[in-house]
């Protein structure tokens, strides 16, 4: 409420230039009656004070023109006074003097009013600069070195020291991009200014930033610098990243899963995709007889002298690892230490469940200290339920193949022993009608054709 209220005052005391121009013009026409009046009464060492009223006016309205405006007047006055007092040398003598006198006021009332307004736009300015939450460098252009003149408390906060500190040192030291450095150089010399260029800071303390640095050309070879932290908006842009690349490799690995008809081509397509989503040189698959632990199938993608360097080796520090692998348990393991790639440096070990059954264990491998995030260990054991599920549904399909293979053969020895008996009874069938006649020969007729129809129905 109160805001409102000043607003609106402040633009009510407002006067427009045409208003400005009226009442000067009036205010030196009533001057003007009033000096003439005053000469013609004899009050002429007092009349010339009226002017004063109207060149004050004009200087501080119109600054660049309050001063010819004063000339004018003294003008006038000077020429009125020859006139009316000529030859009265005294007289003419304390016009001139008069009119300097105007011009000098003038001067004095625009120097005045361009001190004040300099001085409020220097503080306007200075707050601006003092409370951006912007880093803002002032710096010299043409030093190689680029050296700093002045920093904002931004500034400060940014690189990690007082703003005073920072006072002659060089941008470069802190501003290590090189690639960047010089593109913005090149467009300050050829536009005279550069907009929301990506780069990176290094704070005093080593640490890197991202920022995102506009400038241009100042008067004297300076140039400002305007610098906005920009980590806030690149760790959402990463995190949504990987959140795309986590959701593209689960539905990638979901759709191979499905798509595949056996157990080995589903794992490579598995892991194939998972080894480049975690970053590791070596992905394996290991799978259970049914109702023990005993390996019966394993699947491999990658350089497969990580797994046997690991399963060979004696070390303690690979042992929990190693352990992880062979029981099927869960694992993130890392070794900080680890700098050769004879055995892994880094490993997750994921094992295999249907409901309360272990089918087996999925583990990657890496030669490089790799973290792995949250995100990834629950793709991961997420995945590892899929896949487990896939893993029984191609098992289940092979032992229903193998079955059906079997149920066949054994089919086809039954085909194949009873034509054999088949064929004996009706070679003795055939024996057995050349040996009877009558009743009896129509009697083994009947059972003979009783054979074929067993034959033909086989």
């Amino acid at each position: 409420m109160i805001p409102a209220m000043t607003q609106k005052s402040t633009s009510e005391l407002t006067i427009s230039s045409r208003t400005q121009v009226f009442l000067i013009v009036l205010v030196t026409i009533l001057v003007s009656i009033g000096y003439v009046a005053g000469t013609m009464l004899g009050l002429s060492a007092i009349t010339p004070l009226l002017f004063y009223l109207p060149i004050i006016l004009a200087a501080y309205w119109f600054p660049r023109r309050g001063v010819l405006f004063a000339v004018g007047v003294g003008i006038a006055e000077v020429f009125f006074v020859y006139l009316y007092q000529y030859p009265s040398l005294p007289d003419i003598t304390f016009a001139i003097t008069t009119a300097s006198f105007y011009v000098l006021v003038a001067i004095a009332v625009v120097i005045s009013s361009l001190s004040s307004g300099l001085r409020d736009r220097e503080a306007r300015y200075r707050a601006i600069f003092s409370g951006s939450e912007a880093s803002i460098f002032l710096v010299q252009n043409g030093d190689s070195e680029l050296r700093i003149e002045e920093v904002n408390p931004g500034g400060g906060t940014l690189i990690g020291c007082h703003p005073d500190d920072l006072k002659g040192e060089s941008l470069i030291v802190f501003w290590r991009d090189d690639l960047a450095r010089d593109s913005l150089l090149q467009s300050m010399k050829d536009d005279g200014s550069v907009s929301q260029m990506e780069s990176v800071m290094t704070r005093e303390n080593g640490t890197t930033v991202p920022v995102l640095i506009s400038g241009s050309r100042l008067p004297g070879r300076m140039m400002v610098l305007t610098v906005i932290d920009i980590s806030a908006r690149k760790a959402h842009e990463e995190e949504i990243e990987a959140r795309n690349t986590q959701l593209s490799t689960i539905n990638r690995v979901i759709a191979e899963a499905a798509a595949a008809t056996g157990v080995e081509e589903m794992g490579r397509g598995v892991l194939a995709n998972l080894t480049r989503y975690l970053g590791c040189e070596y992905g394996g698959i290991s799978l259970y007889e049914e109702g023990s632990s005993r390996l019966v199938a394993k699947v491999h993608h990658g350089d497969d002298s990580l797994y046997q360097n690991l399963m060979e080796s004696g070390n303690e520090s690979v042992a929990a690892l190693k352990e992880a692998v062979s029981q099927g348990k869960f694992l993130v393991w890392k070794e900080e230490s680890g700098t050769q790639c004879d055995t892994p440096a880094s490993g997750i070990v994921v094992p295999l469940q249907s409901g309360e059954e272990a089918l087996g264990v999925m583990y990657f491998l890496s030669c490089s200290s790799r973290t792995c995030s949250k995100d990834q260990q629950q793709t991961l054991e997420s995945l590892s339920r899929e896949i487990a599920t896939t893993v029984t549904r191609l098992l289940l399909s092979q032992r229903i193949t193998e079955t059906n293979q079997q149920a066949n053969l054994y089919l086809d020895i039954l085909m194949h022993d009873i034509n054999n008996a088949n064929l004996a009874s009706l070679w003795y069938g055939d024996l057995l009608l050349e040996m009877l006649s009558s009743e009896s020969k129509e009697i083994a007729t009947k059972m003979i054709e009783g054979i074929k129809k067993s034959r033909e129905i086989i």
